[in-house]
């Protein structure tokens, strides 16, 4: 392995370290998206949801996606821990934007589910 490789490795490994139970032991389920070339699967679990979710054609897209919530939650980005939307029990609608970065995974949770979770986070 090279350099580039070890980085890409270690960045996958970061994002999926602290969710590893949710995605083990998660109830999987396709989602669906409005692009056909997009791959979207869930992983519930009462910790929390793990969402995949990758487009491998060439051009930007932005994915109409949604989940069905009980309380407030917030969809963090798990490489860059930035809020990609807030959703809730009455509008579980949201958007992934899929770019240069053709995959992204994505945690729903509650704010304190989130706090969980970046504190089992390796720094």
């Amino acid at each position: 392995m090279n350099g580039g490789q070890y980085y890409w490795m270690a960045r996958a490994l970061r994002m999926i370290q602290p969710v590893e139970d949710i995605l083990l032991d998660g109830e999987i389920s396709k989602g669906k998206a409005d692009s056909p070339k997009a791959r979207v699967r869930f992983f519930r679990h009462p910790e929390g949801t793990v969402l995949f979710v990758a487009d491998y054609g060439t051009e930007r897209v932005d994915l109409k996606l949604s989940e069905k919530v009980a309380t407030d939650c917030e969809v963090m980005d798990l490489d860059t821990e930035q809020r990609v939307a807030s959703i809730g029990p009455t509008n579980g609608a949201f958007t992934v934007t899929l770019d240069e970065d053709r995959v992204r995974l994505l945690f729903i949770g509650t704010k304190d589910q989130w706090q969980k979770v970046r504190a089992r986070r390796s720094h």
